[in-house]
């Protein structure tokens, strides 16, 4: 139903569902998605907008921080909420359907949040392309009534970009960041020394000029997923020894490299 609508008429449909509440909560990780909204929030209620950055153990510090920095260069108050210790049983257990349950734990503390501070809508930055049968968390948004305008607005992830650029949004081109808890498979136990684990062989990688990557935790071993212009770069003959050291210096038993490029 959306394909006839230009990119204009979605901005100021956003604008508008927005403009219906007094004051805004906003569920910021300093993301594409949440950057934007958060921008456009605050251009439709000056004033009135908060934004909170929810930590759990799968969060990294820097991206704690990144959100903090980004939401001050915005001029929006802005705060991060700690559920690192309400959180780690969910990750412990890490059961199939542990994204639902780890959404619904932090947007129960973000609604308890706007009703202490008397503010009328938490709002998230799902879109039209994150599917309830793809995203198990989504269902928790919807359950609990968390306002979502970018579907209300018609937005899919192309135009959310789009719109942070015409705007000159510094997040427009980043790429999805999803929680470390995403490198585990179900059923493996998740603590903070996997996940640092996790996101220091993240690091590094980063460090060697990939900018698609995800390092699996596979029962102790690391599986690197990358796009082929990656793959190219770690199988240089220069590059395997120092990234062999590196990985198991962090404490994993075995590297492997997925073939299956990343997309995207």
């Amino acid at each position: 139903m959306y394909d006839d609508i230009t990119l204009a008429e979605k901005l100021n449909c956003l604008k508008k569902i927005i403009g219906q509440y007094q004051r805004i909560l906003v569920a910021f990780s300093g993301g594409v998605d949440s950057t934007l909204l958060l921008t456009v929030c605050n251009q439709v209620l000056p004033g009135r907008v908060t934004a909170v950055t929810v930590k759990t153990i799968a969060h990294p510090e820097k991206e704690i921080r990144q959100a903090a920095e980004l939401a001050q260069s915005l001029g929006v108050r802005h705060y991060t909420l700690d559920a690192t210790e309400i959180s780690r049983p969910i990750f412990a257990e890490n059961p199939v359907n542990r994204c639902y349950f780890c959404k619904r734990l932090i947007f129960e503390r973000l609604q308890a949040e706007a009703r202490s501070q008397d503010i009328d809508a938490v709002v998230d930055g799902s879109h039209l392309d994150d599917r309830e049968e793809e995203r198990p968390g989504i269902r928790a948004l919807r359950e609990l009534g968390i306002v979502t305008p970018f579907k209300q607005a018609g937005l899919d992830k192309n135009d959310i970009r789009l719109i942070s650029k015409q705007l000159g949004l510094p997040t427009h081109d980043k790429p999805a960041q999803p929680c470390l808890a995403t490198r585990f498979l179900p059923g493996e136990r998740i603590d903070e020394s996997k996940l640092s684990m996790v996101e220091l062989a993240e690091d590094y990688l980063a460090r060697q000029g990939l900018v698609n990557h995800r390092v699996r935790y596979r029962n102790g071993e690391a599986r690197i997923e990358t796009n082929s212009e990656g793959m190219a770069k770690l199988l240089d003959i220069n590059t395997i020894d120092a990234l062999r050291e590196a990985l198991l210096a962090l404490g994993f038993s075995g590297i492997c490299l997925d073939l299956n490029a990343r997309q995207g």
